[in-house]
């Protein structure tokens, strides 16, 4: 299911950045888990989200990867403003930036990922694409 799901985010992402030549490159900056007590459950979660992108041809920078590579840069460290997230995608070279937020009650999960562009002059302030599956 969270690979049903992050294939259609990569369908989406793939329209919204439609005549590139290149694969579509993105950067998760946030992979959030509200609700469940397990941290195996969210490494669990984030594995099968990359996973479903990775396999609709995106090329993904995870979360943690993305926490290796900053651990020196203190302004960018917990932050999620649009000048941040404009950073992340010079310093990564990347086109969008994810933010992604898993609620588990139980047996049942809502994600909620959120995509920003990082290119063109603006920060980037509002969500090119939001999808919801619950």
């Amino acid at each position: 299911m969270r690979t049903v799901f992050a294939v259609a985010l990569a369908a989406l992402l793939s329209f919204a950045a439609r005549g590139a030549e290149a694969k579509v490159r993105v950067a998760i900056a946030d992979f959030e888990m509200v609700g469940g007590d397990s941290p195996a459950l969210a490494v669990q979660l984030q594995d099968g989200f990359v996973l479903g992108l990775v396999r609709s041809g995106v090329e993904v920078i995870d979360a943690s990867e993305l926490a290796k590579k900053i651990d020196g840069k203190t302004e960018l460290q917990h932050c999620d403003a649009s000048p941040c997230l404009k950073a992340f995608g010079q310093l990564f070279d990347v086109k969008y930036v994810l933010r992604v937020r898993v609620e588990v009650a139980g047996n049942s999960y809502r994600t909620v990922a959120r995509a920003f562009s990082t290119e063109g002059t603006a920060p980037a302030a509002l969500p090119i694409a939001t999808k919801s599956k619950t």
